[in-house]
């Protein structure tokens, strides 16, 4: 594996704490038969010197709450899902991020193109033909070596700008990677689109994620998509796993497998009123298989 802070914040400083727990954060959801923990509690949204919806690259001196959700890796058998928030203090121009077992303190490098490095190692993820950035939310990889924390962190939407009404398609990439026995065996790239229904009884997301990069001939996946999932105020989590591969339906995964997804929506487009970006993680376990991966379009 590889190593590296994706995460563009020039001239400012991150604070990023995340829980340690999925219980404690909330942050799990359902796979094909299983229920899974009720939804992650809301981001709080901006701040209010973020009213004006500042985005992730913006020099404006003033804090703004961070938000994202994250899969730890130390063991792929034993990952978990979970919700980090924290704050962007664009005017002290450093760095400090805690994403549960892994932490940063670091000052942008000079060309600020967002990579932040302090005794850690960029993680290599890939969505070909995407940035590793939207407006308002980025990729986020980083290991110590032991522990690999990937996801997307940014500034939430705020609760109270989320829609009643309407849909939203978003488009972007993916990246996933697939473990056997905790060894990694695939890694996975493509497209991202996402639908999102704010006007349903039941609000909710759907991710269609076509693969157009692999490693490795033991699944050969092709598609994998997630439907159903909940959306509760500026987040959503929960839904249903599938997967294709050779042309067909499969069950890497087997079909007592459990399903942690969760994400958030980021920004706000002033033209619409409807959220600008969307950005989260799965965490897919059956029959000794993990599939682990993050997703950012807008």
């Amino acid at each position: 594996m590889i190593a590296t802070v994706s995460l563009r914040v020039p001239q400012g400083v991150l604070t990023l704490l995340a829980c340690s727990t999925l219980a404690a954060c909330s942050g799990g959801g359902g796979g094909s038969g299983d229920a899974g923990p009720p939804p992650p509690e809301p981001f709080s949204g901006f701040t209010t010197t973020n009213a004006t919806n500042e985005d992730l690259v913006s020099t404006t001196p003033g804090t703004s709450e961070i938000g994202g959700f994250f899969t730890i890796i130390t063991t792929p058998s034993a990952s978990e899902v979970i919700k980090g928030t924290g704050a962007l203090d664009r005017a002290a121009n450093t760095l400090t991020a805690s994403a549960g077992v892994i932490s940063i303190t670091d000052a942008p490098d000079p060309d600020l193109d967002g990579i932040y490095l302090d005794g850690q190692t960029q993680v290599a993820v890939t969505l070909p033909g995407q940035p590793l950035r939207t407006e308002f939310a980025a990729l986020v990889a980083l290991t110590d070596g032991t522990n690999l924390v990937r996801g997307i962190a940014g500034l939430p939407t705020n609760a109270s700008d989320m829609p009643s009404s309407g849909t939203a398609i978003y488009t972007g990439g993916f990246a996933a990677e697939v473990f056997e026995n905790d060894v990694l065996i695939e890694n996975y790239a493509g497209g991202l689109v996402a639908s999102a229904d704010f006007a349903a009884a039941a609000p909710t997301v759907d991710l269609s994620m076509v693969v157009n990069a692999s490693t490795g001939t033991t699944f050969n996946l092709e598609s994998i998509n997630i439907t159903g999932m909940e959306i509760v105020d500026n987040a959503f989590t929960g839904g249903t796993i599938a997967y294709v591969a050779n042309g067909a339906p499969s069950q890497p995964t087997g079909t007592e497998n459990t399903l942690a997804a969760s994400g958030a929506f980021f920004g706000l487009n002033t033209g619409s009123l409807l959220p600008s970006d969307i950005g989260g993680v799965f965490n897919d376990q059956g029959d000794g298989v993990v599939v682990d991966g993050a997703f950012l379009g807008d």
